[in-house]
């Protein structure tokens, strides 16, 4: 009995932000999840476990579910473009980023935010405009690289993943150097 009245009163301080959060990080698992999904495996069984590994990433933001609810939802899209021999449309995958992109960053915040705590709207705010900004400029960039990629000859297929490597080690060292560079707020 005295368990459940603690879990009830710990219950009770649960405040709006973190549990908004937690939400978002719930929603945008299952909808990656249900994108990624390859139409052939799309079964009651299949969504539930999907929204189960996303309730526990939700419940367990800074934990290793959250890397394997993530990386359970790549397995499934690229097992669906390999049972769909890669015909993948562009929409779904800009899709299956964006959502995983967002899920990862509202882990990161509900992570690092206790359940208690009072989470002003201008954060939150601040936070989704910075997140939907990157989604929008990765989605651009996604689709202008796929629509130059499709005028490509073959024989030079091979240049884009290339251009995609070396613009990854190009980001991490910009960002790296940026990371080093800048004196830690709050230091003294």
């Amino acid at each position: 009995m005295n368990q459940l009245m603690t879990l009830a009163r710990n219950l009770s301080r649960v405040a709006p932000g973190p549990l908004l959060l937690r939400a978002i990080v719930f929603a945008t698992g299952v909808a990656a999840f249900g994108i990624a999904l390859p139409g052939s495996l799309v079964t009651a069984p299949m969504m539930l476990a999907g929204s189960v590994l996303a309730a526990v990433a939700a419940f367990a933001p800074g934990s290793p579910f959250v890397t394997m609810a993530m990386v359970s939802t790549l397995v499934l899209w690229f097992l669906g473009t390999a049972l769909d021999g890669g015909g993948r449309s562009t929409t779904a995958l800009i899709s299956v980023a964006c959502a995983l992109y967002l899920q990862h960053s509202a882990c990161a915040l509900a992570a690092a935010v206790p359940l208690d705590a009072v989470v002003l709207p201008a954060v939150l705010l601040r936070w989704f405009t910075r997140t939907v900004g990157v989604m929008l400029l990765t989605g651009i960039l996604g689709v202008v690289v796929v629509t130059l990629s499709q005028g490509a000859e073959p024989s030079s297929a091979l240049v884009f993943p290339l251009l995609g490597v070396v613009g990854a080690v190009l980001a991490a060292g910009i960002l790296a150097y940026l990371a080093l560079r800048s004196p830690r707020r709050g230091a003294s």
